[in-house]
């Protein structure tokens, strides 16, 4: 669940998977939003999309 930017929630069902960790550039451009899940599939853990404002993503994590 996120709230959009007019103040409204919304049920968003994405998450991306990666062998990897996230970076400022996983934005987006390649399908992040803020509240989405992004799971690196090499370190078992899991981040949150703080912001995925274009080549500037923060990222919450990693949580194991």
């Amino acid at each position: 669940i996120v709230m959009t930017d007019q103040g409204e929630y919304e049920i968003r069902g994405t998450a991306l998977i990666y062998a990897r960790a996230p970076t400022a550039t996983d934005d987006a451009r390649i399908g992040a939003f803020q509240g989405c899940a992004w799971m690196d599939t090499s370190a078992n853990t899991m981040y949150f999309c703080r912001s995925a404002t274009a080549g500037a993503a923060t990222w919450i994590g990693p949580i194991s």
